[in-house]
């Protein structure tokens, strides 16, 4: 029987945190500028933020969502004025947002298509915003995505969709940097529990929309913002194995990090092939060399040995 390390046993705790958190999460004021908004009261709609405001989940409207999908359609006009406004909502604006909406559409099923819409909509503004940010304003927004409750869904669900709406990857790296300084500064996975709905899906629409959830063995679903990042990251190819071959990430992706008790090791094993898949002639570069022996050394006694079929083609027939 495998032990569990005090940090793997906090790392289970934080998660089970997060759930509480999210159990326990009170119903928000309807409209933060007029905390005693009645049901009928106007609401402002004049920028995303203000129409934030009026997602309560138990008194918004279905004009409400209208308002934040009709101010995204504007934006979508004009890439630098939708560039602008995503940079002034912030990182922690834009997980909040989506939050809203999500809790929003679980308090109100009938409102679930147009807050699906919505929440695609935000996902593909960022997508395109994110090409027009530059370095320090990436790294930012990043940083702020990991602010707040239910953040784990909302970062997730945002990198989620490489073929539909696929951020840049300056914006690609820099949360998989927030994620890795994130979890090695609070020595805990940055991961969110989900419960499962009537219809045997995540009872967040968010979380509903991500790929390949794995269940906890306690009826719950994990949400891993980094098993989406990494899979996210193999899909820009070899442009991404320069951010994973530096700062000690290999070491902490595919060594120090209990994959384990999230969503598995198929992430960073994806991204592991990818680079592999991405080399367009049969000859290896040194970078390439260089992850396959670090992993190799990483996985060789456990992960490897348990899951063969993990790495990549080439390092099993040369692997001893």
């Amino acid at each position: 029987m495998r032990r569990s390390s005090p940090a793997r046993t906090r790392r289970r705790a934080a998660s089970g945190v997060a759930l509480v958190l999210v159990l326990l999460l009170p119903v928000l004021p309807a409209c933060t500028a007029t905390a005693g908004r009645t049901a009928g009261a106007a609401c402002s709609h004049a920028d995303l933020a203000a129409a934030r405001a009026c997602l309560a989940p138990r008194s918004a409207s279905a004009e409400d969502v209208a308002a934040v999908s009709l101010l995204l359609t504007d934006l979508a006009g004009d890439p630098a004025e939708q560039a602008a406004a995503l940079v002034a909502l912030d990182g922690s604006g834009l997980t909040d947002l989506l939050v809203a909406l999500d809790m929003v559409g679980a308090a109100k099923p009938e409102h679930g298509a147009a807050v699906a819409g919505a929440q695609r909509q935000v996902r593909a503004a960022v997508a395109e915003a994110s090409t027009a940010w530059d370095c320090a304003t990436t790294s930012r927004i990043a940083a702020g995505l990991l602010e707040g409750l239910s953040a784990a869904t909302a970062v997730a669900y945002l990198v989620a969709d490489p073929a539909g709406a696929r951020v840049d990857l300056r914006l690609a790296t820099a949360v998989g940097d927030a994620l890795h300084e994130w979890e090695r500064t609070h020595d805990q996975l940055f991961t969110m529990l989900d419960s499962i709905g009537p219809a045997g899906a995540p009872s967040s629409p968010m979380a509903s929309a991500l790929p390949g959830l794995t269940h906890d063995g306690s009826g719950m679903l994990v949400v891993d913002p980094a098993d989406v990042a990494l899979r996210h990251l193999g899909e820009h190819g070899t442009d991404a194995l320069g951010w994973l071959l530096a700062d000690d990430r290999v070491a902490y992706w595919f060594g120090d990090r209990d994959w384990a008790v999230a969503a598995g090791h198929a992430a960073p094993a994806a991204l592991w092939n990818a680079m592999r898949d991405a080399v367009a002639t049969e000859d290896d570069t040194a970078e390439l060399r260089r992850l396959d022996d670090e992993v190799v050394v990483l996985w060789s006694d456990g992960v490897l040995r348990a899951e063969p079929d993990l790495a990549p083609e080439p390092v099993r027939r040369g692997r001893p």
